[in-house]
């Protein structure tokens, strides 16, 4: 009599997938997950290793829009990223990468104020 184990070992491997791990990498378009209209914050990242870079645009619901540089780490599933705007402005963003399609953490700014930030991997 042969043993059905391997088969149901094979079913299930194939069957379970790593989409709800945290990414290997977050290099890619990430674009943050915002509900006022005319607001957009995408960032175009690079990672060789733990080092990430990339750059990006936004734009400010009635206000203006431009370009920015992104540079930080990732270990995963901790990302942490500088982030500053071609007006001067400089953020940190320090979060999780929750799954290979989104992470989710707190921005801060020089002055103090933090909020809540997600992103969508495009």
């Amino acid at each position: 009599m042969r043993s059905t184990f391997p088969l149901v070992i094979g079913l299930l491997s194939l069957s379970c997938t790593n989409s709800f791990l945290p990414a290997a990498d977050v290099q890619g378009t990430w674009a943050a997950d915002f509900n006022i209209p005319g607001a957009a914050l995408v960032l175009d990242l690079t990672q060789n290793d733990s080092a990430v870079t990339g750059t990006g645009t936004y734009a400010i619901e009635a206000g203006r829009s431009g370009t920015l540089r992104a540079v930080g780490s990732y270990a995963r599933p901790a990302i942490s990223l500088r982030i500053t705007y071609d007006y001067g402005r400089t953020e940190t963003f320090a979060g999780f990468v929750l799954d290979a399609q989104h992470m989710t953490g707190s921005v801060s700014d020089s002055v103090g104020h933090t909020s809540t930030l997600s992103f969508t991997r495009r």
